[in-house]
């Protein structure tokens, strides 16, 4: 799960799911002020709800928002349920899960908001705050405090069977990558698509590569390749279709950078492109036998730096 794209987290962030009342699923929960506290029960809870995200595929947990009551609207959010940042710290929210899942899960994140300003807060809650979680999914299968093992499934933490605990296990035989795409206009009339992979796993993954979907007109730039590329069509849309294959082994914690250029059309050129075009890129990213990993990317975001 690669959150760097994504925009931070604030008070107005979450208020605004509140507002357009997302609904839980199996990458999102949410939790209301009770779900910390102190006692041995509720940090089970805390190690049951993150271990199943990280043996799922990874999400977010955002701890201080409380669902409506009624059944009907159940998974919904209601309002915030504040928590007293000063008596329950990020980095006391942290301890539990470190010291509390086993192996020791660390491919997560806290992300403390403060909730300074809103209205009818109990004036007994010093500093009102929500933690938003984000779990990345695990290398490995992760056991709670009360030594069992869950996976998100139906918006709940469900028990899981062994042979899903088995298959889980087996992520650490499997490649563990990453995709960041840059766009680079060059002085000689040309755009220069740039894909970064990157290896965060401990596997060296022997064939890989990653399949492009590049929108036919980029910043009011037609796009032209020097060789006949296959023209895609999604929905009416026109993108040029390219593959990028790394050459050399990707080794753990390590990245290579795969390239291709084309050339930019004047304004007075005959030739004309594919339309109408794309409005954002499209990667796939394959290695071996990882389930493959896709993103979609704005060229704009990508003009101005890697996404």
């Amino acid at each position: 799960m690669d959150t760097t794209s994504e925009p931070k987290w604030d008070k107005d962030r979450i208020q605004k799911m509140i507002f357009d009342k997302i609904e839980e699923s199996t990458h999102l929960d949410y939790k209301a002020a009770g779900a910390l506290e102190r006692s041995d029960r509720k940090k089970i809870d805390i190690t049951k709800d993150v271990s199943s995200f990280a043996n799922a595929a990874g999400g977010i947990i955002i701890y201080g928002v409380k669902e409506f009551s009624e059944e009907e609207k159940k998974h919904l959010p209601e309002d915030f349920s504040p928590i007293d940042g000063a008596e329950f710290s990020k980095e006391w929210l942290e301890n539990v899960i470190l010291d509390n899942i086993s192996p020791k899960l660390e491919d997560f994140l806290v992300t403390p908001v403060r909730l300074d300003g809103l209205p009818n807060i109990n004036p007994s809650i010093k500093c009102p705050s929500c933690y938003v979680v984000a779990i990345h999914q695990g290398a490995t299968a992760y056991q709670a405090k009360d030594l069992l093992y869950y996976r998100r499934h139906n918006f709940k933490a469900a028990p899981m069977e062994d042979y899903q605990i088995r298959d889980v296990m087996n992520r650490r035989r499997h490649p563990k990558l990453d995709i960041k795409v840059r766009l680079i206009r060059t002085t000689h009339c040309s755009i220069r698509v740039f894909v970064q992979i990157l290896n965060v796993g401990t596997v060296l993954p022997k064939q890989y590569g990653v399949r492009v979907h590049l929108p036919t007109i980029v910043d009011n730039s037609k796009l032209k390749h020097a060789t006949e590329l296959v023209i895609h069509e999604q929905g009416k849309l026109k993108f040029w279709r390219f593959d990028l294959v790394g050459k050399a082994p990707l080794f753990p914690q390590s990245d290579v950078i795969l390239e291709e250029e084309f050339s930019i059309l004047s304004n007075h050129a005959t030739e004309r492109v594919p339309e109408p075009t794309g409005d954002e890129i499209a990667c796939a990213l394959y290695a071996e036998d990882m389930e493959p990993i896709r993103c979609k990317i704005s060229p704009v975001n990508a003009l101005a730096g890697w996404v």
